[in-house]
């Protein structure tokens, strides 16, 4: 296989970033554009030198999946001069993106999944978002990086974003290029503005503006014009690495947080705080990993929450259990979550050896997952359940299979779309621990996920 050769390919996968995946010969060709089911006629652009895999570009689809769709945003990579690939699946209807999204989770990952759970709100969903920085023509463009480049992406009226942070990244770019405000050039280091971060809790707009250096006047000045947010904050990020967060801020003008209400509980986010990008499913999700596949009345009412996150998990269990303890490595300094030990997992879990038996351990890892030493620890700690919600199916599968080797069996698994137009869900896993004999808790009832698949 060479780069210009032409294939027909049956696509029966997807990348994690949502491309299609099939087969020429022994090559696994990686095809942007295309869906599973699909007969696709691709044009090779790259061959990988060190493993049988390539890329190729869709030249058209001779056989469709029957529920793709017209693309409905006008920076879409599949429209006519665009080239925004954050939703690679918006050319498929809802429904049958989560049926690719389970059956890939299943076969890929041995993650059996009762169901995926979605909301009707699949457009203008996203209330937090960032954008990179660039100049353009003389203009400055407001995006995301191309697949594989530091290209920016113009996301001009993007569909998923709430229309409140539309509204204010349009004023935003209207102003700066009015004002002609200095942006970061990566490639030198120097300019002003180098990200936007915007947030909303529905009603109002909280904006962080990122700078690329500490003296940034013309920044400053962008952001007090600015009549569209309700806050608006300057951040910086100096260093030549891509984090898009920034590392200090202060308050240019208006408010310093907003309220969002997830799962009935309700924090203040402020100007660098985290907040899931669609707050209704994850509160959902929340649900999901605090109460299991049923309602559970808990013995020993004790319950640990790791990575606690802004708290709403751990405000949760107490509203069940008499006795919880979090930690959280990284908090949000906003003063709205309480009682939440600033630690990691690994250096929290031996410090409750001692403080009793634990029925539940909840927790929601980043990317790495667990990891090979908090698993061992939760061995120790022998909970009778541990519920792991996780946005990564790759390491939640290998700390599946850390812990089922360790003695717990699954009773069950849900996912979430919580990115609807994306390859992304949140799954939760239901895990108990068997006894000696190998039966489990009969309180329990039936697994919610069916046979227990095997692990890869």
């Amino acid at each position: 296989m060479r780069p210009g050769d032409v294939h027909l390919v049956e696509i029966d996968g997807l990348t994690p970033t949502g491309a299609g995946l099939g087969r020429v010969g022994a090559v696994v060709v990686e095809v942007a554009g295309a869906f599973p089911g699909e007969l696709a006629q691709i044009r090779v652009e790259h061959v990988s030198r060190q493993q049988p895999h390539a890329i190729g570009r869709l030249r058209s689809v001779e056989r469709a999946q029957p529920q793709r769709r017209a693309v409905s945003c006008p920076s879409h990579r599949d429209a006519d001069g665009g080239s925004c690939c954050g939703c690679p699946l918006l050319g498929l209807e809802a429904e049958a993106q989560r049926e690719i999204k389970r059956a890939v989770l299943a076969r890929e990952q041995g993650i059996a999944v009762d169901r995926v759970e979605g909301d009707a709100i699949e457009l203008g969903y996203r209330w937090s978002s960032k954008r990179v920085v660039a100049r353009r023509r003389g203009r400055l463009v407001l995006g995301s990086y191309a697949a594989r480049s530091h290209h920016v992406a113009a996301m001009d009226g993007c569909v998923i974003e709430h229309p409140r942070i539309v509204r204010a990244l349009a004023e935003l770019a209207s102003v700066a290029n009015r004002r002609h405000v200095s942006v970061y050039d990566e490639r030198t280091g120097l300019g002003e503005l180098r990200y936007v971060w915007c947030k909303t809790d529905g009603q109002r707009v909280l904006l962080t503006l990122i700078a690329g250096d500490a003296r940034c006047p013309s920044v400053e000045s962008l952001g007090r014009e600015l009549r569209e947010p309700a806050g608006v904050w300057l951040s910086v990020q100096d260093n030549a690495g891509n984090a898009m967060r920034g590392t200090r801020g202060r308050r240019i003008s208006g408010v310093d947080s907003l309220p969002v209400n997830l799962a009935g509980v309700v924090r203040e986010i402020g100007p660098l705080g985290f907040l899931q990008p669609n707050p209704r499913v994850i509160a959902s999700a929340y649900q999901s990993l605090v109460n299991g596949p049923k309602p559970w009345v808990p013995r020993a009412s004790r319950a640990l929450d790791l990575y606690a996150g802004l708290g709403v998990t751990t405000e949760l269990l107490r509203r069940r259990y008499a006795d919880v303890a979090a930690c959280e490595a990284f908090p949000e300094r906003d003063g709205s979550a309480k009682g939440i030990e600033t630690m990691t997992a690994e250096a929290f879990l031996p410090r409750q050896l001692d403080a009793g038996p634990v029925d539940l351990v909840v927790a929601n890892p980043p990317r790495a997952g667990l990891g090979e030493r908090v698993c061992q620890q939760l061995q120790d700690l022998a909970p009778q359940r541990i519920h792991i919600m996780s946005c990564h199916p790759t390491s939640l599968a290998r700390d599946l299979g850390r812990l089922e080797r360790a003695g717990y069996r699954r009773v069950g698994a849900r996912a979430y779309d919580a990115l609807p137009q994306t390859a992304h869900l949140e799954v939760v896993v239901w895990l108990e621990r068997e006894d000696a004999t190998g039966s489990s808790n009969p309180s329990l009832g039936p697994a919610g996920g069916g046979p227990k698949p095997a692990l890869g």
